[in-house]
């Protein structure tokens, strides 16, 4: 491969980027927070909010200011590694300084977009709100928020290319007029040595189990999955069980249809599972789910009926 890399942030999937980036042969470095994982030999790491067991801490000072002062210490130190980095990695909200100084300096860069555009996930989740009658917190992901839009759409805007992790994704940055040549399509996947079929065969029973996974929220779309499901003849005698925590409001709003459903932590093999969002940019789970073996069957409107069987 022979690139140099500078990748912002070592969450689960910016610490699977370096991995893959430096086993193809590149040099990486990865700047982040502080390291919450192990990463590989063959990885460099330098910490910009940590020194030893001292951490800034994201809830006093608050995670967006936390960001920008990690953005500004990366952003500072880049014209020193002007002729060591090819390629600057950036995560949404955490890279604007940085992709400023980067373009400056002539250094490409890539924004991951794990999300569909943050314009379109706003108006979709105001629109579900506005119909289902309710009120979305202010301190929630997905309420509206112009100085984070702004942000965003700048980086945006800075960044040479977009990683998005599915046709969706890519489709509503085209629908905000961005060049086609500047998205990036790639997909998240699972590690097999952490999700795998299971030794032993799930306890036969009755019914159909169903299980949703996810913060309860109106983004994720809970109420469309209980509607389908109580409309179904599965509900007679199946069990559809939530793992997830609700928002304020939204759990009033579903009222009775929650009656018909329990709380679980733990997913039955061989059944149903359902995940959903109005602005999801890719179902890692789903990647996660059918490393078991299973089938995966949707019906989506305008678009008709999905099977996909992994062996």
């Amino acid at each position: 491969m022979g690139t140099t890399t500078a990748v912002m942030g070592a969450g689960a999937w910016g610490t699977a980027l370096a991995k893959l980036l430096a086993d193809a042969g590149g040099e990486v470095t990865v700047y982040t927070g502080a390291v919450q994982r192990p990463l590989p030999a063959n990885v460099r790491t330098r910490t910009t909010l940590a020194r030893g067991r001292l951490r800034v801490p994201y809830r006093v000072v608050g995670t967006l200011r936390a960001l920008a002062l990690h953005d500004r210490i990366i952003a500072r130190a880049l014209p020193r590694l002007t002729d060591s980095v090819d390629v600057v990695h950036t995560w949404p909200l955490a890279g604007l300084e940085t992709l400023r100084v980067a373009k400056r300096l002539g250094i490409t860069t890539v924004v991951e977009r794990p999300n569909a555009h943050t314009r379109f996930a706003y108006e979709a989740v105001a629109r579900e709100c506005e119909r289902i009658g309710v009120v979305l917190p202010a301190n929630q992901e997905h309420a509206y928020n112009t100085g984070k839009l702004r942000k965003e759409e700048e980086e945006y805007a800075l960044a040479d290319y977009l990683l998005c992790p599915s046709d969706f994704v890519v489709r509503t940055f085209v629908e905000q007029g961005f060049e086609p040549d500047r998205l990036a399509h790639h997909m998240y996947g699972y590690d097999e040595r952490v999700y795998f079929p299971a030794a032993e065969e799930a306890e036969a029973h009755d019914g159909l189990n169903a299980l949703f996974v996810g913060v309860c929220a109106v983004r994720k779309g809970l109420h469309f999955a209980l509607e389908a499901w109580l409309r179904s003849s599965a509900s007679r005698n199946g069990t559809f069980r939530i793992a997830g925590e609700f928002i304020p409001g939204y759990e009033d709003r579903l009222g009775d249809m929650l009656a018909h459903a329990s709380a679980s932590e733990q997913l039955i093999p061989g059944e149903m599972f359902s995940i959903g969002a109005l602005s999801a940019g890719s179902g890692m789970e789903i990647s996660r789910w059918l490393a078991h073996g299973d089938s995966l069957e949707l019906d989506l409107p305008g678009v008709g009926h999905i099977a996909h069987q992994i062996k």
